[in-house]
């Protein structure tokens, strides 16, 4: 009889615990923001030849004539690559929610952790850009250090279930703690802070050190 009338099936979709997690961590929309996560880094050590222009004597002289400490200069050039990047990512977050039907909120929600992530891209910047000596050197090491960053702080791929000593290390990368709060924003802000306060207070302190051996 069954075979005969057929019969009806429900079928209820059943989400399991950290589904939605994972969903909001791998979507279009968090793909988008990994890989501009990966090139603000190339970006900014490309263009970070204003870090080499403080180091001259000349402009360094003229800077302590003027009354003004070498680490408020530091913090006011990085106001430009900070505003384009961040303005960079309202934009391509944007373009990605349109063409993905995805809720600007997560936009809105991955904002700050962003911007903190930035700020530790610029004292990764300075810490390299007062090691080398010209704009060639960073244009060469650029990329080795977008392809680190990227791998290592699971940006690009995501890191081996064996590799405990790899995720040991990505601790201390900036884009560890953005990956971690794709999924969620607030849970790691206090590790992301104080990553990239670190990585911002030994760039500072490099690129002061530099200038003053020259």
């Amino acid at each position: 009889q069954l075979w005969k009338n057929g019969t009806l099936i429900n079928i209820e979709k059943v989400a399991l615990e950290g589904e939605m997690e994972d969903s909001s961590a791998t979507g279009p929309f968090a793909s988008c923001v990994r890989w501009y996560a990966v090139l603000c880094l190339f970006y900014l050590v490309v263009g970070a030849s204003w870090v080499l222009d403080i180091n001259k004597k000349g402009l360094r002289i003229r800077i302590r004539q003027a009354g003004v400490p070498q680490w408020k200069m530091i913090c006011f050039n990085s106001a430009a690559p900070l505003l384009i990047c961040s303005a960079g990512y309202l934009t391509a977050g944007t373009l990605c929610c349109i063409l993905t039907d995805e809720s600007l909120l997560r936009l809105a929600e991955g904002f700050v952790p962003m911007l903190i992530y930035l700020v530790g891209l610029l004292g990764v910047t300075l810490l390299t850009a007062s090691l080398l000596r010209n704009i060639l050197s960073l244009m060469f090491i650029a990329p080795v250090l977008t392809f680190l960053n990227g791998v290592l702080s699971g940006l690009m791929f995501e890191m081996p279930a064996w590799a405990y000593v790899l995720k040991w290390i990505s601790g201390a990368f900036p884009g560890r703690w953005l990956n971690e709060s794709i999924a969620a924003p607030l849970a790691f802000l206090p590790w992301a802070f104080s990553c990239c306060a670190g990585w911002m207070f030994v760039g500072i302190t490099a690129s002061t050190l530099r200038s003053k051996r020259q």
